[in-house]
């Protein structure tokens, strides 16, 4: 009975929260009726738009959760730099994953 009034809750909660714009237009995962093919859509978008106005666009794409807890960090870092990233793309990744731990139980 506990699960089928959270996802009820969690239904209602959702409809509320697009139908009134609270949640950003792009948020794609954990929402109904948006699919992995809606972020790849918008990620060839992305893409296209930088083309035009003659940008050089690149995209680096992983599960965070499950990549960054075995992804030696500072081997992450040497290669954004080898890849010339802008510094502010660098800088989030590094301060992502500065003083943090994974435990398994």
């Amino acid at each position: 009975m506990g699960k089928l009034i959270e996802k009820v809750v969690s239904n209602r909660l959702q409809f509320h929260m697009t139908a009134n714009g609270f949640l950003d237009p792009n948020q794609l995962g954990g929402v109904r009726q948006r699919s992995t093919t809606d972020a790849g859509v918008y990620l060839t978008h992305i893409i296209h738009a930088g083309w035009l106005r003659q940008c050089h666009t690149s995209v680096i794409a992983f599960d965070i959760a499950q990549f960054f807890p075995s992804l030696n960090h500072e081997f992450l870092s040497i290669c954004l730099k080898k890849a010339e990233l802008n510094t502010n793309v660098t800088g989030f990744f590094n301060s992502y994953h500065s003083n943090c731990s994974t435990t398994y139980t």
